[in-house]
């Protein structure tokens, strides 16, 4: 070979093999930027699906911690008063008839316990839909927390199991009452479930006191009102069974805490109010 042309093929070797070399690094440089790019991506996805996850973690937190507690913060201090109130004199109206019911075997109480027990159903689930505890800790029958209503379901049944008249006068009683201290408790609500109920259960006590009315002429008894004016009570006592959302079945409770007589008003008020 000529020497002259050594250098020159050198030269040519030299070249080859920087390309050779430029070739596989761009590669691994390809390789590389696509190994990071889908390690990027797999963190990318990583990072979304926590912050997702963060989200839905959120949303239950919000969830877990709005309703019941809140919704008692917006009720005023009378309209819970007033269910806590409500939800004791069912049960005392309940109590009561179940309990003459027993003793005398007349209809009029079997029906009406019936309708007692879904009032006093209905004002549970308004206790526990805004969070409110529930002032009836043992449902037995003739069972109360409150001193108060612990005597007077014994007094009303002692005063019920002397005839089948005076225990007419007793459901006349608890129902005049009812109505009563329900027309002062909507009166004092603002709230649409609260009045909802309250007014269905108004409607229902005036068919009983109507129920019980009729029943009492018919065994030949007469009833002076203690808590409704005498004009008002025989307004409702003469006028025709209501009907209505579940009015076949609404009755009330009306019985206060303390009791406590307040003539001729017509308005519930200083009878009870719940604490």
């Amino acid at each position: 070979m000529n020497k002259n042309k050594l250098p020159l093929l050198a030269l040519l070797l030299v070249a080859l093999f920087l390309s050779t070399e430029v070739m596989a690094q761009g590669g691994r440089g390809r390789k590389g930027n696509q190994a990071g790019g889908s390690k990027g991506q797999r963190s990318g996805r990583g990072q979304a699906g926590q912050r997702k996850q963060g989200n839905l973690n959120s949303n239950q937190n919000k969830n877990q911690t709005s309703p019941q507690g809140n919704r008692a913060a917006a009720l005023t201090e009378k309209e819970i008063q007033g269910l806590i109130l409500m939800r004791e004199e069912e049960k005392l109206a309940r109590d009561v008839y179940t309990a003459l019911q027993a003793k005398w075997n007349d209809k009029v109480f079997a029906n009406i316990s019936r309708a007692e027990s879904k009032h006093l159903s209905a004002v549970g689930t308004l206790l526990s839909r805004y969070g409110i505890p529930d002032p009836i800790q043992n449902n037995a029958r003739g069972v109360f927390t409150s001193p108060q209503f612990q005597q007077l379901y014994k007094t009303l049944v002692a005063d019920g199991s002397n005839s089948l008249e005076d225990a007419l006068k007793v459901g006349l009683k608890i129902e005049e009452m009812d109505i009563a201290d329900l027309r002062t408790a909507i009166e004092s609500s603002k709230n649409n479930d609260i009045t909802r109920v309250f007014e269905n259960l108004l409607r229902g006590s005036r068919n009983h006191l109507r129920a019980f009315s009729s029943r009492l002429s018919a065994v030949g008894g007469n009833y002076v009102p203690t808590y409704l004016k005498k004009a008002d009570f025989d307004q409702i006592a003469k006028s025709k069974q209501e009907t209505g959302r579940n009015s076949g079945q609404q009755g009330g409770r009306g019985m206060s805490r303390s009791g406590q007589k307040n003539k001729g008003n017509g308005n519930g008020k200083g009878r009870g109010n719940g604490n």
